[in-house]
Protein backbone atom coordinates (compact mmCIF):
# COMPACT_ATOMS: atom_id res chain seq x y z
CA UNK A 1 0.00 0.00 0.00
CA UNK A 2 1.50 3.49 -1.05
CA UNK A 3 2.28 5.81 1.39
CA UNK A 4 0.07 8.73 1.41
CA UNK A 5 1.55 12.43 1.88
CA UNK A 6 0.28 15.68 2.59
CA UNK A 7 0.57 18.55 0.10
CA UNK A 8 2.30 21.04 2.92
CA UNK A 9 4.93 17.89 3.54
CA UNK A 10 5.31 18.35 -0.49
CA UNK A 11 5.59 21.93 -0.87
CA UNK A 12 8.16 21.92 1.47
CA UNK A 13 10.07 19.63 0.23
CA UNK A 14 9.31 21.08 -3.41
CA UNK A 15 10.86 24.64 -1.71
CA UNK A 16 14.02 22.95 -0.37
CA UNK A 17 14.44 20.91 -3.55
CA UNK A 18 14.10 24.02 -5.67
CA UNK A 19 16.57 25.66 -2.83
CA UNK A 20 18.91 22.98 -2.88
CA UNK A 21 19.19 22.84 -6.72
CA UNK A 22 19.36 26.62 -6.75
CA UNK A 23 22.34 26.14 -3.89
CA UNK A 24 24.11 23.72 -6.36
CA UNK A 25 23.76 26.36 -9.71
CA UNK A 26 25.31 29.11 -7.52
CA UNK A 27 28.10 27.41 -6.24
CA UNK A 28 28.93 26.29 -10.28
CA UNK A 29 28.36 29.18 -11.70
CA UNK A 30 30.43 30.68 -8.56
CA UNK A 31 33.12 28.12 -8.92
CA UNK A 32 33.09 28.87 -13.16
CA UNK A 33 33.58 32.10 -12.79
CA UNK A 34 36.57 31.78 -10.84
CA UNK A 35 37.90 29.15 -13.10
CA UNK A 36 37.10 31.46 -15.92
CA UNK A 37 38.77 34.44 -14.37
CA UNK A 38 41.81 32.23 -13.51
CA UNK A 39 41.96 30.85 -17.02
CA UNK A 40 42.12 34.76 -18.15
CA UNK A 41 44.50 35.58 -16.02
CA UNK A 42 46.42 32.71 -17.53
CA UNK A 43 45.61 33.59 -20.54
CA UNK A 44 46.54 37.42 -20.22
CA UNK A 45 49.83 36.09 -18.88
CA UNK A 46 50.36 33.98 -22.29
CA UNK A 47 49.52 36.57 -24.69
CA UNK A 48 51.88 39.03 -22.98
CA UNK A 49 54.67 36.30 -23.22
CA UNK A 50 53.45 36.69 -26.90
CA UNK A 51 53.50 40.05 -27.07
CA UNK A 52 56.91 40.65 -25.88
CA UNK A 53 58.24 37.40 -28.50
CA UNK A 54 56.94 39.73 -30.72
CA UNK A 55 58.38 42.89 -30.01
CA UNK A 56 61.43 41.16 -29.27
CA UNK A 57 61.70 39.83 -32.91
CA UNK A 58 60.86 43.89 -34.49
CA UNK A 59 63.85 44.45 -32.19
CA UNK A 60 65.76 42.38 -33.46
CA UNK A 61 64.30 42.95 -37.34
CA UNK A 62 64.90 46.69 -36.53
CA UNK A 63 68.55 46.86 -34.81
CA UNK A 64 69.61 43.97 -37.49
CA UNK A 65 68.73 46.77 -40.01
CA UNK A 66 70.60 49.33 -38.42
CA UNK A 67 73.50 47.23 -38.46
CA UNK A 68 72.67 46.93 -41.96
CA UNK A 69 72.98 50.57 -42.58
CA UNK A 70 75.77 51.13 -40.57
CA UNK A 71 77.80 48.60 -42.47
CA UNK A 72 77.09 49.66 -46.09
CA UNK A 73 77.57 53.01 -45.41
CA UNK A 74 80.77 54.29 -47.49
CA UNK A 75 82.24 56.62 -44.53
CA UNK A 76 82.07 53.59 -42.10
CA UNK A 77 84.55 51.92 -44.86
CA UNK A 78 86.46 55.08 -45.15
CA UNK A 79 86.62 55.24 -41.32
CA UNK A 80 87.77 51.54 -40.55
CA UNK A 81 90.32 52.24 -43.89
CA UNK A 82 91.60 55.79 -41.99
CA UNK A 83 90.85 56.42 -38.91
CA UNK A 84 92.18 59.57 -38.11
CA UNK A 85 88.84 61.52 -37.23
CA UNK A 86 87.09 58.55 -36.45
CA UNK A 87 86.01 60.36 -32.71
CA UNK A 88 84.58 63.57 -34.85
CA UNK A 89 83.14 61.51 -37.03
CA UNK A 90 81.66 59.49 -34.94
CA UNK A 91 80.54 62.11 -32.68
CA UNK A 92 78.87 64.38 -35.26
CA UNK A 93 78.46 62.61 -38.36
CA UNK A 94 76.46 59.37 -37.04
CA UNK A 95 74.33 62.08 -35.12
CA UNK A 96 73.54 63.88 -38.29
CA UNK A 97 72.79 61.03 -40.07
CA UNK A 98 69.81 59.72 -37.72
CA UNK A 99 71.15 56.41 -37.08
CA UNK A 100 72.06 57.57 -33.03
CA UNK A 101 68.37 57.27 -32.04
CA UNK A 102 66.73 58.53 -28.76
CA UNK A 103 67.15 54.99 -27.60
CA UNK A 104 70.40 53.98 -28.95
CA UNK A 105 72.97 54.42 -25.91
CA UNK A 106 76.22 53.88 -28.25
CA UNK A 107 77.63 53.19 -31.92
CA UNK A 108 80.97 52.21 -32.68
CA UNK A 109 83.66 50.84 -34.94
CA UNK A 110 86.54 48.11 -34.45
CA UNK A 111 89.21 46.95 -36.15
CA UNK A 112 89.64 43.63 -37.63
CA UNK A 113 91.60 42.43 -34.88
CA UNK A 114 88.78 43.82 -32.49
CA UNK A 115 90.55 46.89 -30.97
CA UNK A 116 87.66 50.19 -30.53
CA UNK A 117 88.75 52.68 -32.87
CA UNK A 118 88.62 55.09 -29.89
CA UNK A 119 87.65 54.54 -25.86
CA UNK A 120 83.65 54.70 -25.51
CA UNK A 121 82.85 56.50 -22.15
CA UNK A 122 78.86 57.52 -22.64
CA UNK A 123 76.44 55.47 -21.22
CA UNK A 124 76.34 52.27 -22.04
CA UNK A 125 79.88 52.18 -23.17
CA UNK A 126 81.20 49.72 -25.39
CA UNK A 127 84.16 47.45 -24.40
CA UNK A 128 88.06 48.08 -25.68
CA UNK A 129 88.24 44.74 -27.21
CA UNK A 130 85.52 42.54 -29.21
CA UNK A 131 83.83 40.42 -26.78
CA UNK A 132 81.85 38.20 -29.06
CA UNK A 133 83.18 35.95 -31.74
CA UNK A 134 81.30 35.34 -33.69
CA UNK A 135 79.70 38.90 -33.14
CA UNK A 136 75.78 38.72 -31.79
CA UNK A 137 74.18 40.07 -28.84
CA UNK A 138 76.15 40.94 -25.68
CA UNK A 139 74.24 41.75 -22.46
CA UNK A 140 75.07 44.74 -19.70
CA UNK A 141 73.02 44.88 -17.23
CA UNK A 142 72.91 47.84 -14.45
CA UNK A 143 70.74 48.84 -11.24
CA UNK A 144 68.70 50.38 -13.27
CA UNK A 145 68.10 49.25 -16.82
CA UNK A 146 69.06 46.18 -18.98
CA UNK A 147 71.36 46.93 -21.87
CA UNK A 148 72.02 44.84 -25.30
CA UNK A 149 75.32 45.76 -27.51
CA UNK A 150 74.86 43.77 -30.88
CA UNK A 151 78.03 43.32 -32.54
CA UNK A 152 78.36 42.54 -36.12
CA UNK A 153 81.33 42.11 -39.10
CA UNK A 154 81.77 45.03 -41.73
CA UNK A 155 82.55 43.59 -45.23
CA UNK A 156 84.56 45.47 -48.52
CA UNK A 157 82.61 43.63 -50.83
CA UNK A 158 79.00 42.46 -51.13
CA UNK A 159 79.44 38.88 -50.91
CA UNK A 160 81.25 39.24 -47.60
CA UNK A 161 84.71 37.81 -48.18
CA UNK A 162 86.71 40.57 -47.15
CA UNK A 163 86.68 41.59 -43.64
CA UNK A 164 87.20 45.17 -43.01
CA UNK A 165 86.06 45.34 -39.23
CA UNK A 166 83.38 45.44 -36.90
CA UNK A 167 80.34 47.76 -36.41
CA UNK A 168 78.49 48.01 -32.33
CA UNK A 169 75.31 49.28 -31.24
CA UNK A 170 74.21 49.62 -27.96
CA UNK A 171 70.81 50.13 -26.33
CA UNK A 172 68.22 49.59 -23.57
CA UNK A 173 66.43 46.70 -24.13
CA UNK A 174 63.20 48.58 -22.43
CA UNK A 175 63.29 51.40 -24.59
CA UNK A 176 63.89 49.58 -27.56
CA UNK A 177 60.49 47.32 -26.76
CA UNK A 178 58.20 50.38 -25.84
CA UNK A 179 59.47 51.99 -29.22
CA UNK A 180 58.49 48.96 -31.24
CA UNK A 181 54.96 48.10 -29.52
CA UNK A 182 52.40 49.39 -27.42
CA UNK A 183 51.76 46.53 -24.87
CA UNK A 184 48.21 45.51 -24.29
CA UNK A 185 48.93 42.56 -22.01
CA UNK A 186 52.32 43.81 -20.16
CA UNK A 187 53.23 45.95 -17.48
CA UNK A 188 56.53 47.94 -19.22
CA UNK A 189 57.69 48.91 -15.98
CA UNK A 190 57.51 45.52 -14.16
CA UNK A 191 60.51 44.09 -17.46
CA UNK A 192 63.82 42.65 -16.53
CA UNK A 193 65.75 40.03 -17.71
CA UNK A 194 67.17 36.85 -15.86
CA UNK A 195 70.50 37.22 -17.70
CA UNK A 196 73.82 38.01 -16.03
CA UNK A 197 75.84 40.87 -16.74
CA UNK A 198 78.39 40.29 -20.23
CA UNK A 199 75.85 37.02 -21.22
CA UNK A 200 76.10 36.27 -24.72
CA UNK A 201 72.32 37.00 -25.68
CA UNK A 202 70.39 34.49 -28.24
CA UNK A 203 67.11 36.84 -29.09
CA UNK A 204 65.22 33.59 -30.62
CA UNK A 205 65.13 32.63 -26.55
CA UNK A 206 64.97 36.13 -24.94
CA UNK A 207 61.25 36.15 -24.25
CA UNK A 208 61.46 32.70 -22.06
CA UNK A 209 64.60 35.08 -20.10
CA UNK A 210 61.91 37.76 -19.90
CA UNK A 211 60.09 38.59 -15.93
CA UNK A 212 57.23 40.68 -16.51
CA UNK A 213 53.62 41.65 -14.37
CA UNK A 214 49.94 41.71 -16.43
CA UNK A 215 48.43 45.09 -15.71
CA UNK A 216 45.83 44.51 -13.01
CA UNK A 217 42.75 43.70 -14.96
CA UNK A 218 40.15 46.39 -12.87
CA UNK A 219 37.02 45.16 -15.46
CA UNK A 220 36.86 41.83 -14.30
CA UNK A 221 37.46 42.43 -10.63
CA UNK A 222 34.54 44.66 -10.65
CA UNK A 223 32.36 42.23 -12.92
CA UNK A 224 33.76 39.62 -9.84
CA UNK A 225 31.90 41.91 -7.60
CA UNK A 226 29.16 42.94 -9.10
CA UNK A 227 28.24 38.76 -10.37
CA UNK A 228 28.97 38.17 -6.51
CA UNK A 229 26.28 40.33 -5.54
CA UNK A 230 23.95 39.65 -7.72
CA UNK A 231 24.40 35.79 -7.22
CA UNK A 232 23.25 37.05 -3.27
CA UNK A 233 20.41 39.40 -4.31
CA UNK A 234 19.21 36.28 -6.87
CA UNK A 235 19.60 33.91 -4.29
CA UNK A 236 17.55 35.80 -1.78
CA UNK A 237 14.59 36.48 -4.30
CA UNK A 238 14.26 32.83 -5.40
CA UNK A 239 14.20 31.65 -1.13
CA UNK A 240 11.10 34.88 -1.18
CA UNK A 241 9.45 33.35 -4.27
CA UNK A 242 9.47 30.03 -3.17
CA UNK A 243 8.15 30.68 0.19
CA UNK A 244 5.51 32.50 -1.17
CA UNK A 245 4.81 30.27 -3.48
CA UNK A 246 4.50 27.69 -0.22
CA UNK A 247 2.15 30.10 1.11
CA UNK A 248 0.26 29.93 -1.71
CA UNK A 249 -0.04 25.92 -1.88
CA UNK A 250 -0.78 26.13 1.28
CA UNK A 251 -3.22 28.70 1.34
CA UNK A 252 -5.54 27.72 -1.22
CA UNK A 253 -4.52 23.84 -1.50
CA UNK A 254 -6.28 23.20 1.94
CA UNK A 255 -9.58 23.17 0.62
CA UNK A 256 -12.15 20.84 1.25
CA UNK A 257 -11.59 16.99 0.73
CA UNK A 258 -13.50 16.93 -2.59
CA UNK A 259 -11.68 19.86 -4.13
CA UNK A 260 -8.42 18.87 -3.36
CA UNK A 261 -8.79 14.88 -4.53
CA UNK A 262 -10.11 16.57 -7.71
CA UNK A 263 -6.53 18.37 -7.94
CA UNK A 264 -5.08 15.18 -7.50
CA UNK A 265 -6.66 13.46 -9.85
CA UNK A 266 -5.96 16.14 -12.35
CA UNK A 267 -2.28 16.20 -11.69
CA UNK A 268 -2.05 12.41 -11.86
CA UNK A 269 -3.35 12.48 -14.82
CA UNK A 270 -1.20 15.52 -16.80
CA UNK A 271 1.65 14.34 -17.89
CA UNK A 272 5.11 15.18 -16.15
CA UNK A 273 7.46 17.58 -17.79
CA UNK A 274 11.00 17.20 -16.95
CA UNK A 275 12.51 20.09 -17.16
CA UNK A 276 15.10 19.97 -19.81
CA UNK A 277 18.27 20.87 -18.71
CA UNK A 278 22.20 20.61 -20.21
CA UNK A 279 25.36 21.68 -19.61
CA UNK A 280 27.66 23.50 -21.42
CA UNK A 281 31.64 23.53 -22.04
CA UNK A 282 34.68 24.90 -23.83
CA UNK A 283 35.43 21.25 -25.66
CA UNK A 284 38.66 21.01 -28.04
CA UNK A 285 37.97 19.38 -31.45
CA UNK A 286 40.88 17.16 -31.75
CA UNK A 287 39.90 16.81 -35.61
CA UNK A 288 40.53 20.41 -36.11
CA UNK A 289 44.00 19.97 -33.89
CA UNK A 290 45.41 17.24 -36.14
CA UNK A 291 44.78 19.03 -39.23
CA UNK A 292 46.35 22.44 -37.97
CA UNK A 293 49.08 19.98 -36.56
CA UNK A 294 49.25 18.74 -40.06
CA UNK A 295 49.63 21.95 -41.66
CA UNK A 296 51.96 23.57 -39.61
CA UNK A 297 54.60 20.32 -39.79
CA UNK A 298 53.43 20.19 -43.79
CA UNK A 299 54.80 24.51 -43.78
CA UNK A 300 57.69 23.29 -41.89
CA UNK A 301 58.89 20.95 -44.82
CA UNK A 302 57.61 23.35 -47.58
CA UNK A 303 60.08 25.81 -45.87
CA UNK A 304 62.81 23.64 -45.42
CA UNK A 305 62.52 21.83 -48.65
CA UNK A 306 62.81 25.94 -50.43
CA UNK A 307 65.95 26.61 -47.78
CA UNK A 308 67.62 23.81 -49.44
CA UNK A 309 66.59 24.53 -53.07
CA UNK A 310 67.88 28.39 -52.43
CA UNK A 311 71.53 26.95 -51.22
CA UNK A 312 71.57 24.90 -54.07
CA UNK A 313 70.06 27.51 -56.58
CA UNK A 314 72.77 30.00 -54.76
CA UNK A 315 75.82 27.43 -55.35
CA UNK A 316 75.17 26.70 -58.78
CA UNK A 317 74.56 30.56 -59.59
CA UNK A 318 77.71 31.15 -57.48
CA UNK A 319 79.43 28.11 -59.83
CA UNK A 320 78.48 29.78 -63.20
CA UNK A 321 78.84 33.18 -62.40
CA UNK A 322 81.87 33.79 -60.24
CA UNK A 323 86.01 33.27 -61.60
CA UNK A 324 87.12 30.77 -59.52
CA UNK A 325 90.77 32.43 -59.66
CA UNK A 326 90.02 35.96 -58.82
CA UNK A 327 86.82 35.54 -57.23
CA UNK A 328 85.06 38.37 -59.16
CA UNK A 329 82.30 38.05 -61.09
CA UNK A 330 82.87 36.17 -64.54
CA UNK A 331 82.69 37.04 -68.39
CA UNK A 332 78.89 35.06 -67.97
CA UNK A 333 77.70 37.86 -65.18
CA UNK A 334 78.77 40.31 -67.22
CA UNK A 335 77.14 39.93 -70.24
CA UNK A 336 73.92 38.70 -68.07
CA UNK A 337 74.52 41.79 -66.40
CA UNK A 338 74.87 44.15 -69.25
CA UNK A 339 71.50 42.81 -71.18
CA UNK A 340 69.79 42.90 -68.08
CA UNK A 341 71.21 46.68 -68.27
CA UNK A 342 70.45 47.51 -71.90
CA UNK A 343 67.24 46.52 -71.55
CA UNK A 344 65.97 48.75 -69.19
CA UNK A 345 64.67 51.80 -70.54
CA UNK A 346 65.61 54.36 -69.90
CA UNK A 347 68.90 53.22 -68.51
CA UNK A 348 69.72 56.13 -66.00
CA UNK A 349 72.99 56.99 -64.75
CA UNK A 350 76.36 55.25 -64.58
CA UNK A 351 79.75 54.58 -64.78
CA UNK A 352 82.32 52.11 -66.96
CA UNK A 353 85.35 51.15 -65.56
CA UNK A 354 88.00 48.60 -67.78
CA UNK A 355 91.26 47.56 -66.28
CA UNK A 356 94.31 45.96 -67.96
CA UNK A 357 97.52 44.94 -66.10
CA UNK A 358 100.69 46.40 -68.18
CA UNK A 359 102.75 43.71 -69.17
CA UNK A 360 101.37 40.64 -67.96
CA UNK A 361 102.49 38.40 -70.28
CA UNK A 362 106.03 39.47 -69.22
CA UNK A 363 105.03 38.53 -65.87
CA UNK A 364 103.83 35.04 -66.96
CA UNK A 365 106.82 34.33 -69.07
CA UNK A 366 109.35 35.85 -66.70
CA UNK A 367 107.96 34.77 -62.99
CA UNK A 368 106.10 31.99 -64.13
CA UNK A 369 101.72 30.99 -64.28
CA UNK A 370 101.95 30.74 -60.34
CA UNK A 371 103.09 34.59 -60.32
CA UNK A 372 100.70 35.23 -62.68
CA UNK A 373 97.70 33.84 -60.97
CA UNK A 374 98.68 35.38 -57.66
CA UNK A 375 98.74 39.08 -59.07
CA UNK A 376 95.61 38.38 -60.61
CA UNK A 377 93.78 36.96 -57.12
CA UNK A 378 95.57 40.15 -55.82
CA UNK A 379 94.57 42.88 -58.32
CA UNK A 380 90.84 41.32 -58.01
CA UNK A 381 91.26 42.03 -53.85
CA UNK A 382 92.73 45.26 -54.09
CA UNK A 383 89.79 46.71 -56.80
CA UNK A 384 87.45 45.14 -54.40
CA UNK A 385 88.39 47.24 -51.48
CA UNK A 386 88.67 50.43 -53.25
CA UNK A 387 85.07 50.04 -55.36
CA UNK A 388 81.52 50.22 -53.07
CA UNK A 389 79.90 47.81 -51.39
CA UNK A 390 77.20 47.74 -54.20
CA UNK A 391 79.44 47.64 -57.36
CA UNK A 392 80.20 45.13 -58.84
CA UNK A 393 83.59 43.64 -59.87
CA UNK A 394 84.05 41.42 -63.05
CA UNK A 395 87.21 39.55 -64.29
CA UNK A 396 86.70 39.82 -68.32
CA UNK A 397 89.90 37.25 -68.89
CA UNK A 398 93.28 37.49 -69.18
CA UNK A 399 94.59 40.59 -66.91
CA UNK A 400 91.29 42.35 -68.19
CA UNK A 401 88.75 43.70 -65.29
CA UNK A 402 85.57 45.31 -65.67
CA UNK A 403 83.51 47.58 -63.02
CA UNK A 404 79.85 48.84 -63.59
CA UNK A 405 79.38 51.59 -61.29
CA UNK A 406 75.31 52.85 -61.14
CA UNK A 407 74.31 56.34 -60.11
CA UNK A 408 77.41 57.64 -60.30
CA UNK A 409 78.92 61.11 -61.03
CA UNK A 410 82.48 61.68 -62.63
CA UNK A 411 83.35 63.37 -59.14
CA UNK A 412 82.50 59.98 -57.54
CA UNK A 413 83.95 57.61 -60.06
CA UNK A 414 86.96 60.11 -59.37
CA UNK A 415 87.18 59.14 -56.35
CA UNK A 416 86.56 55.13 -56.85
CA UNK A 417 89.71 55.12 -58.89
CA UNK A 418 91.75 56.96 -57.27
CA UNK A 419 91.37 54.91 -54.62
CA UNK A 420 91.86 51.76 -57.05
CA UNK A 421 94.80 53.28 -57.74
CA UNK A 422 96.08 53.66 -54.07
CA UNK A 423 95.04 50.35 -53.16
CA UNK A 424 97.22 48.83 -56.47
CA UNK A 425 100.19 51.06 -55.30
CA UNK A 426 100.08 49.70 -51.31
CA UNK A 427 100.15 46.41 -52.42
CA UNK A 428 103.22 44.21 -51.88
CA UNK A 429 103.32 42.37 -55.39
CA UNK A 430 107.14 41.72 -54.01
CA UNK A 431 105.91 38.72 -52.25
CA UNK A 432 105.03 37.18 -55.13
CA UNK A 433 108.85 37.33 -56.36
CA UNK A 434 108.14 40.02 -58.65
CA UNK A 435 110.56 42.45 -59.04
CA UNK A 436 109.05 44.33 -61.67
CA UNK A 437 106.29 46.71 -60.95
CA UNK A 438 102.19 45.87 -61.34
CA UNK A 439 100.77 49.06 -63.24
CA UNK A 440 96.80 49.00 -64.31
CA UNK A 441 95.55 51.07 -67.46
CA UNK A 442 92.08 52.35 -66.73
CA UNK A 443 89.63 53.52 -68.98
CA UNK A 444 86.52 55.24 -67.90
CA UNK A 445 83.42 55.69 -70.09
CA UNK A 446 80.16 57.67 -67.96
CA UNK A 447 76.89 56.39 -69.64
CA UNK A 448 73.58 59.37 -69.55
CA UNK A 449 70.05 57.70 -70.46
CA UNK A 450 70.56 58.78 -74.30
CA UNK A 451 73.63 56.90 -74.66
CA UNK A 452 73.20 52.24 -75.30
CA UNK A 453 74.84 49.99 -73.60
CA UNK A 454 76.63 48.83 -75.88
CA UNK A 455 77.97 52.39 -76.79
CA UNK A 456 79.61 53.03 -73.40
CA UNK A 457 81.45 49.33 -73.38
CA UNK A 458 82.98 50.39 -76.64
CA UNK A 459 83.91 53.96 -74.95
CA UNK A 460 85.44 52.63 -72.17
CA UNK A 461 87.47 49.81 -73.84
CA UNK A 462 88.80 52.79 -76.14
CA UNK A 463 89.45 54.63 -73.21
CA UNK A 464 91.37 51.95 -71.82
CA UNK A 465 93.31 51.27 -74.59
CA UNK A 466 94.75 55.00 -75.31
CA UNK A 467 95.69 54.95 -71.51
CA UNK A 468 97.28 51.86 -72.38
CA UNK A 469 99.27 53.29 -74.97
CA UNK A 470 99.98 56.47 -72.75
CA UNK A 471 103.23 56.00 -70.78
CA UNK A 472 102.67 58.36 -67.71
CA UNK A 473 98.52 58.90 -68.04
CA UNK A 474 97.42 55.15 -66.78
CA UNK A 475 93.60 56.72 -66.29
CA UNK A 476 91.61 58.14 -68.89
CA UNK A 477 88.28 59.47 -69.45
CA UNK A 478 86.49 59.51 -72.48
CA UNK A 479 86.15 62.08 -74.49
CA UNK A 480 84.91 62.21 -77.90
Amino acid sequence: MSRTYKVIHLSIAFVLAVALLLLILGIQMYLEVHAIHDRMEREQLANGRREIAQAIVDVDRDIRARAERLARWDEVRQQLANPEYYVLWRDARIRADGLMTPTTDSIGLYDRNGHILAPDTGKGALPAQLPLSPPGYLARKSTSHDDLQYFFPIYADPDRRILMGYGALGFDILDELKRVRQFDFVDPDSFSLTISDHATVSMASLASQARFQSPPMRNLDRFMAAFQSALIRLTLIALFVLSLATFLIHRFMVRPLRQISNDINVMREAPGLAAEGGKSALVRIEELDNVRSSLRDYQTRVSELQLALEDSNRQLFEQAHRDALSGAFNRRAFDNDSRNLAGRSPLGRYTLLMFDCDHFKDINDQYGHAAGDAVIGALADCLQRALRAEDRLYRLGGDEFAALLQDTTREQAEDIVRRCQEQIERHDFGQYGLTMPVVLSIGVAQADPDLSFNEALRRADAAMYRAKQSSDRKVVFYAP
